[in-house]
């Protein structure tokens, strides 16, 4: 009698689908960020840790990048928190060869991630031809929505989720204003700079270090400490239920997981990149 509820809860498990589409000039490539909610749900340190996990492959596969420019919905408690700010700081200090990342956010009514909703679109087209299982047919299914353009499948592990958010709690994030922010910048320092409204003619910065029990203003990026004095992100502590172990994270799927449509560029990278999460349940 106990183990029908088990089945049956096994039997829906979801499986989440962080979309990230990169355009470096005309070359555009799409990475999906896979897992299921017996790894992580998504939350804030799940969202910003698929996304790192996708920006990993997306600095691998575009030699020379410098900067990126991250555009999102204004979902405050996924895409506009401290615990993506953290993230992103992180990763760029992790990450040598870059310079800056930036982060706009579309106006309510006015998304400027169409591209992401068509490829969920493409997404959701496939699977109505389908019947999927598990979150590894999940994974097989998404190799072949683009046969022009093949969607990069990037699986998530236990160790791949850390915690931003204890870690950015050991910085000053409470100065910047995340419920109106439209654009803001990370640079190699602990100083952010930040427009709320996209006609602002000139960015406002702030140092997240802490200074005693205050928050320091900087009139420029160059005022302030060393973004190697990050503190080090902890590991994001596993989702637990004895029903969610029907996808063994172990069990990858195997493929050409290669960018051939990234051109390399003469100057320094720009890559543009759009953000947007889905969730699949199987049937």
């Amino acid at each position: 009698m106990q183990t029908f509820p088990v089945f049956f809860y096994k039997r829906k498990l979801n499986s989440y689908n962080l979309t990230v589409h990169s355009a470096v000039g005309t070359s555009i490539t799409t990475y999906c960020g896979i897992w299921t909610e017996g790894l992580a749900g998504r939350g804030g340190n799940h969202i910003a840790s698929a996304l790192i996990a996708a920006l990993k492959k997306v600095v691998d596969d575009t030699p020379g990048l410098k900067h990126i420019i991250l555009w999102s919905d204004s979902c405050v408690p996924q895409n506009r928190n401290s615990i993506m700010s953290f993230a992103l700081l992180d990763f760029l200090w992790n990450t040598p060869s870059l310079e800056s990342i930036e982060q706009k956010f579309s106006e309510p009514g006015h998304t400027s991630i169409q591209e992401i909703d068509n490829i969920h679109s493409q997404i959701e087209k496939r699977l109505k031809l389908v019947e999927v299982y598990s979150p590894i047919s999940l994974c097989r299914v998404l190799l072949t929505v683009n046969q022009k353009r093949p969607l990069q499948v990037v699986q998530m592990k236990v160790g791949d989720f850390m915690d931003f958010h204890k870690a950015s709690a050991l910085l000053t994030f409470s100065n910047v204003p995340y419920a109106k922010l439209k654009h803001i910048i990370y640079r190699r320092s602990l100083t952010v700079e930040y427009k709320t409204s996209f006609g602002q003619n000139s960015f406002e910065a702030v140092t997240v270090a802490r200074s005693g029990r205050h928050v320091q203003h900087c009139s420029s990026s160059s005022d302030s400490p060393n973004i190697a004095n990050l503190p080090k992100p902890g590991q994001c502590p596993k989702a637990s239920s004895s029903a969610l172990t029907l996808c063994s994270p172990e069990s990858r799927v195997t493929g050409q997981l290669k960018n051939p449509d990234l051109v390399l560029c003469p100057v320094e990278r720009d890559i543009c990149v759009r953000v947007a999460v889905e969730v699949y349940s199987p049937v």
